[in-house]
């Protein structure tokens, strides 16, 4: 079983294009990733920064889960940054913005 990243960049081409390979492949994908920037989460592991801001936040997780009622294929919010403590406060702050996501 494979996870595959969801790129926040995709244009609505490449979105669909991404719906539909994951329907295709969906026996041999455990589940898609993602990763909303959110304080102090701006940047990714890969060194992306992406400055939306809450509405960046929200589109994001309503994005990961209309492709997981769509396609039957679990999401899964990362935390992909080792430049931000792993602290309490900041696991808190993992818990509250991604909870729709594991609801």
């Amino acid at each position: 079983m494979f996870s595959v990243p969801l790129n926040p960049k995709l244009n609505e081409n490449q979105l669909n294009e991404f719906i539909v390979f994951l329907k295709q492949y969906k026996d041999y994908i455990y589940d898609f990733y993602f990763t909303c920037r959110v304080s102090p989460f701006d940047q990714d592991a890969m060194g992306d920064v992406f400055q939306g801001g809450e509405e960046d936040h929200d589109y994001l997780i309503n994005l990961a889960l209309y492709i997981q009622n769509h396609t039957g294929v679990k999401a899964s919010a990362v935390f992909n940054n080792i430049e931000v403590r792993p602290s309490q406060q900041n696991l808190d702050l993992f818990i509250t913005n991604f909870k729709p996501v594991y609801d």
